[in-house]
């Protein structure tokens, strides 16, 4: 179409207006659209829990006084998005509004990837008045709006925790246990993640300790797996009963805890009670005597008893074989000693082991000797 016709439509339609209708209601004789969208940056969610578009609401105005058709574009510069309009055309009589969405979307776990997007509405068509039909519109009559800005991928942060072995661990008193783990980034950026025992305080009560560091840190790309990693515990011991508590593990992002996602693993661990060595006493009662030096105490009393009973009888023994002694008759005078100075001896003795009257049992017990 030719400028000088293009001139004359414009020309037509604005005296095309002016004939029609009263000075106070008359809008712009011109194509006119406005396109209105609110402001700020646009971040898309592709974590895997919450991957979702995101849509942007503009609110599309024809404030002229033809009825328009207005056509809607889109454009992105980053393969990563996709972005798409609710509608392509829309026609609005003279002064009417209506509202077009915009969505924005990533497919899940996609990179940090950001790009500036440009949204368009453009006047393709207008009715004049007098004719009743549609014209087609180019060059200058042909006006557009535009609403510019930029669209990113939201970063996430999903660390997981794999514990292979998540048996009950038994373990004997005062043993030690060890729990290997590796993690694994599942973000989508480069992210350190730490591994720590979140109830360190609880196993510390019990007596259990940790060796070395309650915690594990490792940086690692997106996608990618941290080398095997443990936990080395040791478990408490004295204890007269089993001891049953769980190891608390969670692996979170350390670079950005806040907007991170947890992954957690729990292992029972029962350690068992500890083994008696003494006396074998212990639920009698009597597990006083199980101390070492209770023992020793008892097993020197008990040799000295054993000593003052030997004694006993063979002082028993040595007179009753006195008594029996006979003696040489021979036609000399000899000089006998008096028994009664050898029981004199001997009562020296029962005087210092007076105490021991109350063994007259073992007098019974060895008075055939």
């Amino acid at each position: 179409m030719s400028r000088a016709l293009m001139l004359t439509l414009g020309l037509l339609m604005a005296s095309s207006v002016g004939l029609i209708m009263p000075a106070s209601a008359q809008g712009n004789p011109l194509p006119a659209v406005t396109l209105d969208c609110p402001s700020g940056s646009i971040e898309i969610d592709v974590s895997p829990s919450g991957n979702a578009p995101f849509s942007l609401v503009c609110e599309l105005e024809n404030p002229s006084s033809l009825d328009e058709t207005i056509e809607i574009s889109t454009d992105i510069d980053v393969n990563e998005i996709s972005l798409s309009s609710s509608e392509s055309s829309v026609d609005l009589a003279a002064g009417e509004s209506t509202f077009v969405s915009f969505t924005f979307s990533a497919d899940v776990r996609t990179s940090v990837v950001s790009g500036d997007f440009s949204l368009g509405a453009k006047v393709t068509s207008a009715k004049v008045p007098l004719i009743g039909t549609a014209i087609p519109l180019q060059g200058p009559l042909a006006t557009e709006d535009f609403h510019n800005g930029s669209a990113s991928t939201k970063e996430f942060h999903n660390p997981i925790l794999e514990v292979k072995d998540k048996s009950t661990r038994q373990v004997d008193s005062g043993g030690s246990l060890s729990i290997s783990f590796t993690v694994l980034n599942d973000g989508n950026s480069d992210d350190t993640i730490e591994v720590e025992i979140t109830n360190l305080k609880e196993l510390e009560t019990e007596g259990f300790k940790v060796k070395g560091d309650p915690f594990y840190r490792v940086s690692l790309v997106a996608g990618g797996t941290s080398p095997k990693a443990n936990f080395s515990i040791e478990c408490p011991s004295g204890s007269s009963s089993q001891t049953s508590i769980s190891v608390k593990i969670e692996a979170v992002s350390f670079t950005n805890p806040s907007d991170s996602t947890v992954s957690m693993a729990e292992i029972d661990v029962q350690v068992s009670a500890e083994e008696s060595g003494g006396l074998g006493l212990a639920g009698t009662g009597l597990e006083v005597f199980e101390d070492e030096n209770t023992q020793l105490f008892l097993m020197v009393g008990g040799g000295g008893l054993g000593v003052l009973i030997i004694l006993v009888v063979f002082l028993k023994m040595t007179r009753k074989s006195k008594k029996e002694k006979p003696r040489k008759r021979t036609s000399s005078v000899v000089e006998v000693p008096d028994d009664e100075d050898d029981e004199d001896d001997f009562d020296e003795f029962d005087e210092a082991f007076s105490d021991l009257d109350g063994f007259d049992e073992f007098d019974e017990a060895f008075s055939d000797l």
